[in-house]
């Protein structure tokens, strides 16, 4: 819902449709979700990569940053 938001709203029109990554966590869960606007079969990037990291990597990544800051706020309030 989010990228067709952006997309009426926000875009340029020499921009290319918006594609999201939405990524959720929990204390010991992570969710991680991509979405096209619909319709949209192809993806249309500015930077080129030749692979896109799996759901897997994402969510390990979500959830090493969660522990990370985590771990920062809780030394903070020491």
């Amino acid at each position: 819902m989010y990228v067709n938001y952006f997309d009426h709203k926000e875009k340029l029109p020499e921009e290319n449709q918006t594609i999201g990554i939405l990524l959720c966590t929990q204390k010991h869960d992570a969710v991680v979700k991509m979405t096209l606007p619909i319709g949209q079969t192809q993806i249309l990037a500015t930077e080129y990569k030749l692979r896109l990291p799996t759901e897997e990597q994402l969510m390990t990544l979500t959830n090493q940053i969660r522990t990370d800051y985590e771990a920062r706020h809780h030394s903070s309030e020491d």
